[in-house]
């Protein structure tokens, strides 16, 4: 099935130092600089973070560097989309899906979950209402999001088991 979380970026001081994403990982030692084996990670920042640990594909190298474009800030909406049956995950930034940072391989055989982590003491992350989840959702080029290949440029650890 789909899952879907999605969150506004709230608080006050200084940037939102934050991360969002999926842990198939029953570790829950982690922070905004360290997350667990088995997971994988949007930064404020606009970078992935990845320790997947068990392959799969993934985005182009440029994914894991910093860009303003895939960065959030205070009242972003920043959602985590998740879907088993295609065992893929996507982040979304206001509603758009960021095609960019999509990751493939998700392991059928492992439960996930989603994770979320703040740094700063006065940011805060508060779920969005249904409401404006359902609409985001429905916005969504579920079409693209069907289609099981990922594009090229892909980083391929499946070992040809893809």
């Amino acid at each position: 099935g789909v899952h879907y979380l999605e969150l506004q970026c709230g608080g006050w001081g200084s940037p939102v130092y934050c991360m969002v994403g999926v842990s198939c990982s029953e570790e829950t030692d982690y922070d905004y600089v360290t997350y667990p084996e088995g997971s994988v990670v949007w930064c404020q920042d606009g970078k992935l973070a990845y320790e997947w640990g068990f392959g799969g594909r993934r985005p182009h190298r440029g994914a894991f560097e910093r860009t303003k474009a895939r960065s959030f800030e205070y009242n972003d909406r920043i959602g985590v989309l998740v879907d088993r049956k295609r065992r893929k995950v996507g982040f979304v930034l206001n509603g758009k899906l960021l095609d960019d940072l999509t990751v493939y391989d998700l392991p059928l055989d492992t439960p996930c979950h989603f994770i979320a982590s703040l740094y700063d003491a006065g940011a805060e992350l508060v779920m969005t209402e249904e409401e404006a989840c359902h609409h985001t959702l429905q916005g969504l080029d579920w079409e693209a999001w069907r289609k099981s290949e990922p594009p090229e440029g892909m980083i391929d650890e499946t070992g040809g088991k893809g």
